[in-house]
């Protein structure tokens, strides 16, 4: 978070699963279930001009579901092409603005 507020973005909220993989739950990755709750409690969410940054292929599959533009964030070592691939948030916040 630091590092954001470091960068000037704002985060309103932070939506996370608490469940593992095995529970099937519709808020695990690439469930759609944490961008709906983000969706109902922000209903002025606009998708079209909205961003996703993630670091897995589960993001970028979470993405995709919702047509949303993907950031790849690399860090610990995953490995996985995609358009856009950045090591740091100050490197997608300057491509972006």
């Amino acid at each position: 978070m630091a590092a954001l507020r470091k960068e000037n973005i704002e985060i309103l909220d932070i939506f996370r699963c608490p469940h593992s993989r095995k529970s099937k739950c519709n808020c695990h990755k690439p469930s759609p279930g944490l961008i709906v709750q983000a969706l109902n409690k922000y209903p002025d969410i606009d998708l079209e001009s909205s961003i996703y940054i993630g670091n897995s292929i589960s993001d970028l599959a979470l993405a995709n579901e919702f047509r949303l533009e993907f950031f790849r964030l690399e860090f610990y070592g995953i490995n996985f092409n995609c358009k856009n691939q950045f090591d740091s948030l100050s490197q997608i916040r300057k491509y972006i603005l």
